[in-house]
């Protein structure tokens, strides 16, 4: 005989399972009666939990939905938000890939249901719903998601975002200026000119009557010349001056167009980091450009795989090119030996030797005066 009333009961014990077809209650009385209370305290306590745990699997068979996070936080009706979570559906086995399966789910912002079609698995037990589209109608309050008759809420607020609108605004397209315009710039005659990055690498000039036409550049490359004659590798930022020029930073170099199509280099070659002449200086990627009354050309130059600078350089009309402030990454003010930028993108002259400058990466606006 094993182990007294164990050998007895043991198979009862093993045998529980989800179905709890014993009555726990019972189980526990028999085994007590019939071990007239010799057992020792471990085991009876052993012998309820294990009744107890088959029991409640029974009686809890789905896992509840958990909402674990979600981004953005805030945003305007319309736009989407990915929530992060677990059981939004049930796991889908690894062999069938992380999605997208169809959401069965039910999402509402502060009780307002959203557009939520799709639910993606990028592990077992973790899901996330994406997008979930916050909808007319819903105000600030906790996301919730329905899923196999319950509802879970998630701990933060999501705040939706109302604009109040200036009144008597009114947008339009320009006729025929096409797409992937990446800065645009206008002359003292009111013609617009823009860069076209990939795939068309041109400038297009639009006049104020709505007509367009190519002002300069083709395919990918680099080549000086008329009109589509020219190449351009990566125009980015663009600028005009009062006599119908225009200026490009295009990669590595800075690009002049004359009022008929006739491209050429003001400045830049080979990638590097030298001031000097405009014969010899090198620049990193070129991005903002500005020019004042005089004639002097402002550049961001934001980087070089190498160097990792982030400065601010001037060509003037006489071709010396110099460094106006930065060096190494970073956030200082002072005088411009000193002064460290995040990231300069953008710049615009409000007047001759003053200038405001634009940080990407949540950077401030910088304030630039050359005495």
């Amino acid at each position: 005989m094993k182990s007294g009333f164990l050998s007895d009961y043991e198979d009862k014990i093993v045998n529980l399972d989800m179905t709890c077809i014993f009555d726990s209650n019972y189980i526990f009385k028999s085994i007590v009666k019939k071990s007239d209370f010799s057992f020792k305290s471990e085991f009876s306590l052993t012998v309820i939990l294990l009744i107890f745990f088959a029991c409640s699997k029974k009686d809890n068979p789905e896992s509840l939905p958990v909402i674990r996070s979600f981004y953005p936080t805030f945003g305007l009706v319309g736009s989407s938000v990915t929530i992060y979570g677990d059981q939004f559906i049930p796991t889908v086995p690894p062999e069938k890939g992380v999605g997208p399966f169809t959401n069965t789910s039910i999402v509402a912002f502060n009780g307002t249901v959203a557009e939520a079609e799709y639910v993606y698995q990028d592990s077992i037990g973790k899901q996330y719903i994406y997008p979930a589209k916050v909808p007319a109608g819903a105000t600030s309050g906790k996301i919730t998601v329905t899923a196999n008759g319950k509802t879970v809420s998630s701990l933060d607020d999501f705040i939706v975002c109302v604009p109040i609108y200036l009144p008597n605004v009114e947008v339009t397209s320009v006729p025929a200026s096409g797409a992937w315009g990446h800065d645009v710039a206008i002359d003292s005659e009111g013609s617009l000119y823009v860069t076209h990055t990939d795939p068309d690498n041109r400038i297009v000039r639009i006049t104020p009557d709505g007509i367009v036409s190519t002002l300069a550049g083709s395919t990918d490359g680099f080549k000086d010349g008329i009109g589509t004659n020219a190449q351009f590798g990566a125009p980015w930022d663009v600028a005009t001056d009062g006599e119908g020029n225009v200026y490009v930073t295009d990669g590595v170099r800075i690009r002049k167009i004359t009022s008929d199509g006739q491209v050429s280099t003001v400045a830049g070659s080979t990638p590097g980091y030298l001031d000097g002449t405009t014969a010899n200086a090198r620049f990193g990627q070129l991005e903002g450009i500005a020019i004042d009354t005089a004639g002097n050309l402002y550049v961001c130059d934001v980087d070089n795989t190498m160097l990792r600078y982030l400065v601010v350089r001037r060509i003037a009309p006489d071709g010396t090119v110099v460094t106006v402030a930065g060096s190494t990454s970073g956030h200082l003010d002072g005088p411009g030996s000193v002064a460290k930028f995040d990231r300069v993108t953008g710049i615009s002259m409000i007047s001759n030797g003053t200038f405001y400058i634009a940080q990407s990466d949540d950077g401030p606006i910088r304030k630039i005066v050359v005495h």
